[in-house]
């Protein structure tokens, strides 16, 4: 809800926030870093424009749990460049949607981009444990 709630609300300066970010997962991914900064500033951008404080918190904690020590053991095992590269093609289409201010299209896109990210990480996950399971 909050990519909808971002498309009725954005202003210019929300936008070029999501820009900014989305080209900082870019320039990022270029260099060969995964893009986790990029793409938290992103969401950030995305939730602020709501001006909800819980909401913003809330993400803001989803974000913290992902820097925490298990996730940062896991991480080698389901993002690659490769997967941020589809990413930020999801997220560039979340941000089209919000610039369009059409509240439709950007859940749509937020749940597509929730969904793929799901889909990769299980997908890598289980690749993961057949390795785990094939090795001494």
């Amino acid at each position: 809800e909050t990519a909808a709630i971002a498309a009725l609300q954005a202003k210019r300066k929300d936008i070029d926030a999501m820009s900014k970010a989305l080209r900082m997962m870019q320039t990022e991914a270029a260099d060969g870093v995964l893009p986790l900064d990029g793409d938290r500033a992103f969401h950030t951008a995305i939730v602020e424009t709501s001006g909800n404080a819980v909401l913003v918190e809330t993400v803001q904690n989803f974000w913290d749990s992902r820097r925490g020590p298990i996730f940062e053991r896991l991480v080698g095992y389901f993002e690659t460049l490769q997967s941020w590269q589809a990413a930020i093609a999801e997220h560039s289409a979340i941000l089209e949607a919000i610039q369009n201010h059409d509240a439709a299209a950007a859940r749509t896109a937020m749940h597509a981009h929730m969904d793929k990210s799901h889909a990769r990480f299980s997908a890598s996950w289980r690749v993961a444990k057949v390795l785990a399971k094939t090795q001494p």
